[in-house]
């Protein structure tokens, strides 16, 4: 076990660097193109993400109740969670624990952390159904596509059983029985050490679903969230010289992370956000090069913000592997 804590650091930031060097050597030429299109105002996008970072990270931090952690601990955690989510293969559920391992080490109670990070996800999972189904609206007004139509409607289908599944796994019992399955592979040492922690988050997921005033709040908050997002598509458009309403904006972030979402077990989304910002950017009446400016502006977005994320985490953690604890939460 030291010894792969050792290889932990380095092995991240290896593989960290190679994705980064693998998308660079992929779409040299195409991020050249979107550079002299677009310059170094795009570098602000980062800047602007700070407003959804915000609201993503009050959704989640309104599901601790009375007792949350504090906005630092949560924004903290949040950040380097979405970093993991947009950048490394944990098939978008990793970064949901990553920012309660976060939380926990800060002082938070771990059922309950393990327990807000799910019902956020399950959260996350039904308001993309919803801005989906937003997106639909304007863009049956903007004009109708038969065969992307019937495309984006498979997608909320994947999307919604995606969503109705994972809330049926928490009703049975979720953190349960993944100790179970851990026991059936042989891995007592992890099911004794986490077992309490599983049953304590069994019981503060069936309580946190009964506060529905809190999951609703956090349902406004995440939906915040993704209007916001369509801000960013609607800067980033007009830094690139085409600018765009609001709701063509909205069309192009929502069916996009639609299609991102459905495709959650490719590593990072990689080709489907590129492949949807392209489609519903030329479908709008866009040129192709514009979409896939657009689409690379979102990906080095993701690097800027994200990278420091993930180290940030790594960090901490390393940290706390030193024997090293950071001031508690309060």
């Amino acid at each position: 076990m030291k010894s792969a804590r050792r290889w932990t650091l380095p092995a991240t930031f290896l593989g960290v660097a190679l994705f980064c060097a693998a998308l660079m050597w992929q779409g040299a030429e195409a991020i050249k193109g979107a550079w002299e299109l677009a310059g170094l105002p795009v570098l602000w996008m980062p800047v602007y993400f700070v407003i959804p970072l915000l609201f993503a990270s009050e959704a989640w931090r309104v599901l601790f109740g009375c007792h949350p952690p504090t906005r630092p601990v949560t924004i903290k955690a949040t950040w380097a969670g979405l970093g993991m989510n947009w950048l490394l293969p944990v098939a978008q559920i990793g970064g949901e624990l990553a920012k309660a391992h976060m939380a926990t080490h800060r002082g938070a109670k771990g059922g309950l952390a393990l327990a807000t990070a799910m019902v956020d996800k399950t959260v996350q999972l039904f308001t993309q159904i919803i801005y989906t189904f937003v997106g639909l609206g304007l863009l049956a007004l903007e004009r109708s596509d038969k065969d992307m139509t019937v495309a984006i409607w498979t997608g909320i289908g994947v999307l919604t059983a995606m969503a109705v599944g994972f809330l049926w796994l928490q009703r049975q019992g979720l953190f349960g029985m993944a100790m179970r399955s851990l026991e059936r592979i042989g891995k007592e040492n992890l099911s004794e050490k986490w077992g309490a922690t599983a049953g304590e988050g069994d019981a503060a997921l069936r309580e946190l679903y009964r506060e529905r005033v809190l999951v609703i709040r956090s349902a406004v908050l995440r939906l915040a969230f993704r209007f916001a997002l369509a801000g960013e598509v609607w800067i980033c458009l007009k830094v690139l010289g085409h600018p765009v309403g609001i709701a063509e904006a909205i069309i192009i972030e929502s069916l996009t992370q639609a299609v991102r979402a459905a495709a959650f077990a490719i590593p990072a989304g990689l080709g489907a956000q590129e492949g949807g910002v392209v489609a519903f950017a030329v479908m709008l009446g866009m040129g192709g090069e514009v979409g896939v400016a657009l689409a690379l502006c979102k990906r080095m977005r993701e690097l800027i913000v994200g990278v420091p994320g993930i180290l940030a985490w790594q960090w901490e953690m390393g940290r706390s592997w030193m024997g090293k604890s950071p001031p508690k939460a309060d």
